[in-house]
């Protein structure tokens, strides 16, 4: 995690990791790598900033969570204010307790999107 500067795959693999496996401290570690290595906000890395938002959620890094929802809002025209949304369900205080409420409004990898739904709604053990 640590090591060589991070490619777009890495990084969306590194985040559903911890959204199955929190760890709050590894999470502040990588982000802070990333913020070092700048990576782009661009139509090709929109999908690992949503997995980053999902993480910090995850996490419950609460500051770097909504610092990627301001980012986030703000790099979209019109300003992408469904992310509010989002951000409430992470922090508890969306009326609406089911990942399936948030998870169509986000373009998500398919790792991510599993790993949330293994989060919030793991299956039942038979």
């Amino acid at each position: 995690m640590l090591g060589p500067r991070h490619n777009l795959p890495r990084v969306k693999i590194l985040c559903a990791h911890l959204i199955r496996h929190p760890d709050a401290e590894v999470f502040a570690r990588f982000s802070d790598k990333l913020d070092y290595e700048k990576m782009p906000l661009d139509s090709d890395s929109a999908g690992i900033w949503f997995s980053l938002l999902c993480a910090a959620g995850v996490v419950g890094d609460q500051p770097r969570l909504h610092l990627l929802t301001e980012k986030l809002k703000r790099a979209s025209t019109p300003p992408f204010m469904a992310l509010g949304l989002v951000e409430g369900f992470f922090l508890g205080k969306a009326a609406e307790r089911r990942i399936t409420s948030v998870l169509p409004i986000l373009p998500l990898p398919a790792e991510v999107t599993y790993s949330l739904l293994e989060h919030y709604a793991p299956l039942p053990v038979v």
